[in-house]
């Protein structure tokens, strides 16, 4: 096995902090894609829910063959020694060029340009964002070292989903926008920040930061040995089959959540107030989170962040507008961030068990493979929620331009944003706990691994 550096070896705090540069860019681009860009095309824009739901859908479509292609694809190069880093720079220049134009749409946008380039924008993620989550796991192999990464790199891409609410909330103050509303104003401020902030976030990275290990290889996997690498691994199946469930409801969430708080709610400039500060609980709880896995078990602590997230989600959907709308979703939405920082703490560490459990059992390394079903999951089977949230509002009546809704378009709104995400969370408790790569399991694992570089360091 020809490594750049060991498996067990842990990366120090600053080559961590260089390397989760790129998740401050994710985590700014994908908030402002699911949780405001499509509210704003249907307020401002005129695109009906159904349409832009429509287009988001096909996305995901489209993302369902491109992600397994692109996990394949960054293996195949870095068995042969090739580094996961062009993959993030190419994939990032197209991911930057998408937002540009989607931030920046023309007068009488048309939902056909929305879903062009919310297709060159999914390529994007998918080409800058499965090898970059293979890469995490490739810098160390130490149950708690995973950890630590894990935490930095959720902590990392939640400042960056902060600034989306910040820019908003300074705008007036700053001089560049009348309200704290976000509006196609904002938009084009968003526009400005990633054609900046791309080249600066990620160049550092692909500079600085090391390789990590992984097996070479010259042998080219055939199909049927890709497909035996994932239905042969049942773990990966195991935690993939929950993560959709809890993606898929997260998902729904988000694609209303401009709608369920500006339209629905009336609170227009107070939105980037609210999320301005209910938004860093979960990066306050991002390393409590950590402790917790460590303390309980990755699976058993992601179980209960699910349950609690469940029921402050649930709950949202007794706030009705009024003068207390904005201070009890303060405190649903703080205690939902809280609990919900458990699952991008656990998850990313739960895979990379699975991907080292896959190392063992078919002594190859199929990391980009597993990581695109993870990326897969999160961007498509979330995007499906999002469009399924946003059909099923409009299809029960709820109209993103009217200034009174109906029962049942209210309704359709609440079930989207709080009802069934709350219901379908839940379901994955009892699931989670079942999981099978248990701390003592990993640990064994990871002494196999050890043991395999050893053998085949004294063989060269």
């Amino acid at each position: 096995m020809a490594t750049s550096n060991s498996s067990s070896s842990v990366p120090g705090r600053w080559i961590l902090a260089v390397f989760a540069l790129p998740a401050l860019l994710q985590g700014f681009t994908h908030t402002a894609a699911s949780q405001v860009l499509t509210g704003i095309y249907a307020k401002y824009l005129g695109l009906s829910l159904a349409a832009l739901g429509s287009a988001v859908l096909i996305s995901k479509i489209f993302d369902a063959v491109t992600d397994p292609l692109i996990g394949a694809w960054s293996d195949s190069l870095r068995r042969r020694g090739v580094s996961r880093k062009p993959w993030i720079a190419v994939g990032t220049i197209v991911m930057t060029v998408a937002l540009y134009c989607l931030f920046m749409p023309p007068e009488g946008v048309s939902v056909f340009y929305f879903t062009l380039w919310y297709l060159v924008l999914y390529t994007g993620w998918t080409v800058t964002e499965i090898p970059y989550k293979a890469w995490s796991i490739e810098l160390t192999s130490d149950y708690r070292a995973r950890t630590r990464i894990a935490v930095i790199l959720l902590v990392t891409s939640l400042l960056g989903a902060l600034l989306v609410f910040v820019v908003p909330f300074v705008g007036p103050t700053l001089g560049f926008a009348p309200t704290k509303e976000f509006t196609p104003g904002t938009l084009a401020v968003f526009a400005l920040i990633v054609v900046l902030g791309a080249p600066i976030l990620t160049w550092p990275a692909l500079r600085l930061a090391p390789t990590g290990y992984a097996e070479e290889s010259r042998k080219k996997l055939r199909r049927s040995e890709m497909v035996a690498a994932i239905l042969g691994n049942r773990p990966l199946l195991y935690v993939a089959g929950v993560f959709l469930l809890y993606s898929f409801a997260s998902g729904m969430t988000k694609g209303v959540t401009f709608l369920f708080l500006d339209v629905y709610l009336g609170l227009g400039e107070q939105i980037a107030p609210l999320l301005v500060v209910t938004v860093p609980m979960a990066i306050l709880a991002a390393p409590a989170w950590g402790w917790i896995c460590n303390r309980m078990e990755r699976h058993r602590a992601w179980a209960l962040g699910a349950f609690g997230g469940a029921i402050a989600t649930g709950l949202m959907g007794f706030v009705s507008p009024g003068e207390a709308a904005f201070a009890t979703l303060a405190i649903l939405m703080t205690l939902n961030f809280f609990f919900d920082a458990a699952a991008p703490v656990a998850m990313p560490s739960m895979l990379g068990d699975v991907v080292d459990y896959g190392r063992v059992r078919f002594g190859q390394d199929h990391a980009g493979l597993y990581y695109s079903f993870y990326t897969f999951i999160q961007k498509s089977v979330t995007g499906a929620g999002m469009a399924s949230g946003m059909i099923l509002a409009e299809v029960l009546g709820f109209d993103a331009t009217a200034d009174i809704q109906s029962t049942s378009g209210v309704f359709g709104l609440k079930a989207a944003y709080c009802y069934l995400p709350a219901i379908i969370t839940i379901s994955v408790v009892p699931l989670l706990l079942r999981f099978p790569i248990t701390r003592a399991r990993q640990e064994e694992i990871s002494r196999q691994l050890a043991q395999a570089e050893q053998h085949n360091e004294k063989k060269t």
